[in-house]
């Protein structure tokens, strides 16, 4: 279906797995845009114990959405949303950057992520490789603090294993700080590649009790004509 890359990135906390999912062609027409989606999604996975599902327990489940203009077109918004611990309701954040659209670019038309990381971990995507690594070293950390020790981490990393690629920028990333870890009512910041975006208070509590400390994000197979990852000179 144009506008859809095909496939969605299910990630499961509690048993540290992953895999691909497809969605029904049917939801991708009618349910246009990440809110649109999510909404779809949390309503069939989650409506017949609804009620019942805590919103910051394992049950709840945290979506990254782009819309599906997103990689197509310069700019896009990417959804963040899960069951609102407020209003017992369907909250939903966007927010900018290149985090869509590189995810867009690795293949993905969006995460889904169900149950709880006994440990702090932070989710890793290189394409098609997908990992989830021991955030433990950052966890409690200030944004800048996160931002610079995890992209050392993750320069490290392409480095070692793609050597021929040369220096790598640093990925794009979305994630928490120390409020939205310890699912503080007051934070309604979530720090996109080390910039501030103001979304709503529930969005930050939801993600900080998967705890899931950041998504990051390294496209070089696809959408080479956007050069989303480049190299220095």
């Amino acid at each position: 279906m144009l506008g859809y890359a095909g496939k969605f990135l299910e990630v499961d906390l509690s048993n540290l797995s992953f895999k691909n999912t497809m969605l029904p062609e049917e939801w991708l027409k009618d349910y246009i845009g990440g809110r649109a989606l999510a909404a779809k999604i949390l309503s069939e996975r989650l409506i017949h114990k609804w009620e019942n599902v805590d919103p910051l327990g394992p049950e709840n489940i945290l979506l990254f959405l782009p819309g599906p203009f997103t990689g197509y077109f310069p700019g896009g918004r990417t959804c963040v949303t899960g069951k609102s611990p407020q209003s017992n309701g369907v909250v939903g954040s966007t927010v900018g950057g290149e985090f869509g659209v590189e995810l867009r670019c690795a293949g993905y038309d969006g995460i889904i992520v169900l149950g709880k990381a006994e440990k702090p971990v932070y989710l890793f995507i290189k394409d098609s490789d997908v990992e989830l690594r021991d955030a433990s070293g950052v966890w409690g950390k200030d944004a800048k603090q996160t931002d610079a020790l995890l992209n050392r981490e993750c320069r490290r990393l392409l480095a070692e294993r793609y050597p021929h690629v040369g220096v790598w920028k640093e990925p794009a990333k979305l994630y928490i700080g120390p409020a939205g870890e310890r699912k503080v009512f007051g934070p309604r910041w979530l720090w996109l590649s080390g910039l501030m975006r103001r979304v709503t208070v529930d969005t930050v509590r939801l993600w900080g009790q998967k705890t899931l400390k950041q998504s990051r994000l390294r496209v070089q197979d696809l959408c080479l004509k956007w050069r989303i990852w480049r190299k220095s000179s």
